[in-house]
């Protein structure tokens, strides 16, 4: 007499004590038997009651799309989820791990959780875009607070224009300081300093020597045109014109004095102020580098 198995429904061609396709004990069963349905997971390839909203196995939504089969169980045994049939092929067992998701519990969203490695490689980056920002933040915070601040002023400034000093020029400069201390009139001493701050690009050094040098000096038209350059390179285009200004009043033959006035007031955008002074510097000494250069700006300006 041909059967069914009341657990999985096979057919049975005779009498067995277990079923041979799900394995279950034919001849314990209880004679209340009830049919249940069940889906099979797209993702797991494991059955799954079907009034539940995700995957008991692999913890994915269900659509409500899946396969469906009934299966009569026995009230008294516990229902619990089969593979497919043989002859059924089942899917690849998902990466999520099961302990990691809750039942009933939606799977994070990564397109579609095929494969392990393609888990890795989707995730992954967006876990080093993620890494990046915060530590954005967290260095905009900082610096924002102070805290990559210079300890003193000179420093900061420099630090902003990328003028860091080297430390034999920086330790050649605080030998000179010292000097100096011992030596206040030796005013060739504040010299030295402005201008080895100048060469290092120390321009708020530079800048601070020079004043006080020219103080004490008001006539060395040298020292008034390389302050002057000082203002100049750090962008003060107004107090460099007014000081190459001051040196050409005070010799109005420093021929570079005119030349540099020629450059800045360019650079200001005031052209015709600029021909003017390239005009003075030819007419101090016309076959000069200086003067030819003065020369070349005014054939260029035509």
């Amino acid at each position: 007499m041909v059967s069914n198995c009341p657990y999985c429904n096979f057919e049975l061609d005779k009498e067995y004590k277990y079923c041979p396709n799900c394995g279950e004990n034919l001849a314990a069963k209880s004679k209340e038997i009830i049919e249940e349905e069940f889906v099979i997971c797209g993702n797991c390839g494991l059955e799954t009651k079907s009034n539940l909203p995700y995957c008991s196995e692999c913890g994915i939504k269900l659509t409500g799309k899946e396969e469906k089969i009934v299966r009569r169980i026995d009230k008294q045994e516990p229902t619990k989820p089969v593979l497919k049939a043989a002859n059924k092929p089942v899917a690849k067992k998902v990466s999520v791990r099961k302990e990691n998701i809750p039942q009933g519990k939606k799977v994070p969203h990564t397109k579609r959780v095929e494969d392990k490695k393609n888990t890795v490689e989707i995730s992954k980056p967006v876990l080093i875009i993620i890494a990046i920002a915060i530590i954005s933040v967290i260095i905009l915070i900082l610096s924002l607070s102070g805290v990559f601040s210079s300890k003193n002023e000179d420093t900061q400034m420099n630090n902003q224009m990328g003028n860091v000093p080297d430390l034999n020029v920086q330790q050649d400069l605080t030998a000179m300081e010292q000097q100096y201390k011992s030596n206040p009139e030796n005013h060739a001493i504040l010299l030295s300093i402005a201008n080895m701050a100048h060469d290092a690009k120390l321009y708020p050094k530079a800048i601070d020597n020079y004043k006080k040098y020219i103080e004490k000096e008001p006539e060395d038209v040298d020292a008034i045109v390389d302050l002057g350059i000082c203002y100049y390179e750090t962008g003060n285009l107004n107090l460099a014109i007014q000081t190459m200004e001051q040196g050409a009043k005070v010799n109005p033959r420093h021929q570079k004095a005119h030349f540099n006035l020629g450059i800045i007031n360019l650079q200001a955008g005031n052209t015709e102020k600029a021909k003017e002074w390239f005009r003075k510097a030819v007419d101090i000494a016309p076959n000069t580098e200086t003067g030819q250069n003065a020369l070349q700006q005014l054939n260029t300006l035509k």
